[in-house]
């Protein structure tokens, strides 16, 4: 169980670990650093996680950093490669190999993912197949509260 734990924090550190400095005019915020939690759901057989954090930009400039699958090896960190397998009506399919740490211990997590595009406002992923029973989640693009 620590083993899968620790690949599921793994995957979340690589979606909150995107350096928005890396794209231009997307830059992080001096108060905005990652926002991780993990809950365990023993009568699920599950873990949920929640992670946030703050960048400055536009909301377009954030959506074409997000939605960027090729490259988004530049900009997360732990991800070792992303690209499109397909387009469809509705979403992307995207193959993505993640840098799984453990202690000593390194190896690559393969994934595909269904994304589903809802243009500047969120993306809906699930995992279409992987090391994981489930894995799903959704970014979802915000104004910060005061603006930005």
């Amino acid at each position: 169980m620590k083993a899968v734990r620790a690949a599921l924090g793994l995957a979340l550190g690589a979606f909150a670990g995107v350096l928005p400095g890396a794209a231009p005019g997307v830059r992080p915020v001096a108060d905005g650093g990652a926002r991780v939690s993990l809950r365990n759901l023993p009568a699920q057989d599950c873990y949920r996680i929640h992670g946030a954090f703050d960048a400055a930009g536009t909301r377009a400039q954030v959506w074409r950093v997000l939605t960027d699958y090729d490259h988004l090896a530049g900009v997360v960190a732990g991800l070792r490669s992303s690209r499109i397998l397909a387009t469809q009506p509705g979403g992307v399919e995207v193959e993505q190999v993640l840098d799984g740490r453990f202690l000593l211990f390194r190896k690559a997590l393969a994934l595909t993912l269904w994304v589903r595009e809802m243009p500047y406002g969120s993306l809906r992923f699930r995992e279409a197949g992987g090391p994981f029973r489930r894995y799903s989640g959704a970014w979802t693009l915000s104004p910060r509260p005061g603006g930005g």
